[in-house]
């Protein structure tokens, strides 16, 4: 009976640490958690096997997948640069809708076309339309976030993305067994993009900075914004909205911070592009064991982002992001050398870790350089950081594959991810003044929560010595 009681009470103390959790967030968080959960669920039922398409629809070499990925990014360069001011001069919300609907469109679109050189076309509109909404997705996650919260909210955002990572890839080897071909995981892709667009339409409001009441926006017109992040709400036409970028390409150190991103992006892109080509070509490593290895890795992030984020809060975020990014370097170079499926899932595993360790991180730092009235901008110019390397990296890594030993591109890997390494330890000494308020209120809300969290995150801890010492555990009333 002793034992038992334990049990109830460990179950209770659970869900009271799960609704403090959900309380210590706006509602509207996790109904974009929800959203973009779905949304991602269908595009990662997609993703692992797209280069299998791809190379299957059209006998194409690592070149000609790589080309693909390019034509794809020459139109996100566009499209971001377009979403990102829109997003500030109109809002999230019709930007992110836009960018769900034309990306369904372009999903149902792709498996029927049978010319490669018109579904390169399709790659760049898709591109170009789908890449709209990303840069108001992000601000959105900003706008509705205090400072103090953004870190670890990006790291459920994470769990999030790593669930529909994890039952993603498992779901679309099951439904291409059972279809045997991949039209379904695009169409399958096209509705969970609807189902999304609905839910932001139905369920989110706009968040945009400036979007106030008339009175209120009357008399904060003529409000400036200087370098400093000081406030503004100017009434702005569009040519003064793409005018602002002008003063994102001037912030040099943000600047630094999406040049080394991009050294991080070209390391990381190869999990979803080159990897799973190199391992059936290579070590005849088939597609459907490639998505469990996308799910071995979404797995370890569901089980263990919210404890490392936790554990790891108190260190500089670009200390951990160079930590993470240095694993990523050992993860993808163990491929050079490895030649047991065994060894595929450690590899992985190291790389994991890594995401664990930095990717929360990458959406707030952004947050963190950009004023208000300009996180749009600053997120398109961020998102630079992924686009530019999907447009030469893919192609450069399949074309260094088709020339010499394809084992040489992951010793390539490891070298820029080193390199990315040292920017992130640069960018630590060059921001520490800049963000120096920042860490100061992470410190004050530490110290104004420490004492709750603490008692919530005990008494789990405290089961165990208390089954030894006494018959009940003691009612322990947690506040939110």
């Amino acid at each position: 009976m002793k034992r038992y009681n334990i049990y109830i009470k460990w179950v209770l103390d659970m869900f009271k640490k799960i609704k403090k959790a959900y309380n210590y967030y706006p509602t509207e968080y996790w109904v974009i958690i929800l959203a973009v959960f779905i949304d991602l669920m269908g595009g990662y039922m997609l993703g692992p096997f797209f280069g299998y398409f791809v190379s299957a629809q059209f006998s194409v070499n690592f070149r000609d997948i790589g080309f693909m990925f390019t034509m794809f990014s020459s139109g996100a360069i566009f499209g971001g640069i377009f979403g990102g001011a829109m997003a500030d001069k109109v809002g999230r919300k019709p930007v992110i809708i836009f960018g769900l609907i034309s990306s369904a469109l372009s999903s149902l679109a792709m498996p029927w076309i049978q010319e490669l050189e018109w579904f390169y076309a399709l790659a760049a509109l898709s591109g170009l339309l789908g890449s709209v909404g990303g840069p108001a997705r992000g601000a959105l996650l900003t706008d509705i976030l205090p400072v103090e919260k953004r870190a670890e909210g990006f790291g459920i955002f994470r769990i999030a993305f790593n669930i529909s990572a994890f039952v993603g890839p498992i779901a679309g080897g099951f439904i291409f067994t059972a279809t045997g071909n991949y039209k379904a995981l695009f169409i399958f892709d096209a509705v969970t993009s609807v189902i999304t667009a609905i839910i932001v339409w139905v369920k989110i409001p706009e968040s945009r900075p400036d979007a106030k009441p008339k009175a209120e926006e009357q008399s904060i017109k003529n409000i400036t914004v200087d370098t400093n992040g000081t406030q503004s709400a100017e009434k702005k036409g569009f040519g003064q909205t793409m005018k602002g970028y002008i003063q994102v390409l001037g912030d040099g150190k943000y600047m630094f911070y999406v040049v080394v991103v991009m050294l991080m992006s070209f390391v990381y892109m190869q999990l979803n592009s080159t990897l799973g080509v190199f391992l059936l070509n290579v070590h005849g490593f088939p597609a459907n064991w490639f998505g469990y290895l996308i799910s071995a890795n979404a797995a370890f992030v569901i089980v263990f982002q919210w404890i490392i984020s936790r554990t790891t809060r108190k260190f500089p975020p670009f200390i951990m992001v160079a930590a993470g990014v240095f694993l990523y370097a050992i993860g993808f170079g163990m491929y050079a050398f490895v030649n047991n499926w065994g060894m595929f899932f450690v590899a992985m595993i190291v790389i994991t870790i890594g995401e664990c360790l930095c990717a929360p991180h990458m959406q707030a730092m952004i947050g963190l350089f950009a004023p208000e009235d300009k996180r749009g901008r600053y997120m398109a110019i961020g998102s630079f950081s992924w686009i530019i390397p999907n447009l030469f990296g893919v192609v450069a890594a399949g074309s260094l594959m088709d020339t010499v030993n394809p084992r040489w591109l992951w010793v390539l890997i490891f070298g820029v991810g080193a390199l990315a390494t040292i920017g992130f330890l640069i960018l630590y000494k060059l921001t520490k003044e800049r963000f120096a308020e920042y860490q100061k209120q992470l410190e004050q809300h530490r110290s104004t929560h420490v004492e709750s969290e603490t008692v919530a995150e005990t008494i789990s801890d405290n089961i165990v010595e208390l089954q030894s010492t006494s018959d009940e555990i003691p009612e322990v009333e947690v506040k939110s």
